[in-house]
């Protein structure tokens, strides 16, 4: 696993750029960007999947944990991995929508909801 090369206050201000870029330049590059400047887990691994949070899904979630007899609710799932402020604004995003800068106990974030 590669370090994470950048401090938080190094990251947002980053992201601030890449932000404004993006909403003056269209989404159309967001991929390409998460994988060029991203220090995120799917990042650090590789594989072609940097930057990138999969299918977040609260009910599905909720059932599988249901079904291990496991307590939780519909977020108690992929809240385990990703930070309250990530989740919240994840799901309250309009496919297409693109995030302001989101700042958590991780790091800072851009989200692209593309589904």
């Amino acid at each position: 696993r590669k370090a994470v090369r950048r401090s938080v206050e190094d990251a947002e201000v980053q992201l601030l750029g890449v932000l404004e870029d993006l909403v003056n330049n269209g989404i159309v590059n967001f991929r390409m960007v998460c994988k060029a400047v991203s220090d995120c887990q799917s990042a650090l691994k590789g594989g072609g999947l940097e930057g990138d949070l999969g299918w977040l899904d609260q009910e599905k979630d909720a059932a599988l944990k249901k079904a291990k007899g496991e307590p939780g609710n519909p977020k108690s799932v992929v809240r385990a991995v990703l930070p309250a402020p990530v989740l919240k604004v994840a799901f309250g995003l309009e496919v297409g929508e693109l995030s302001d800068l989101i700042m958590s106990d991780l790091g800072a974030h851009l989200l692209l909801r593309t589904a």
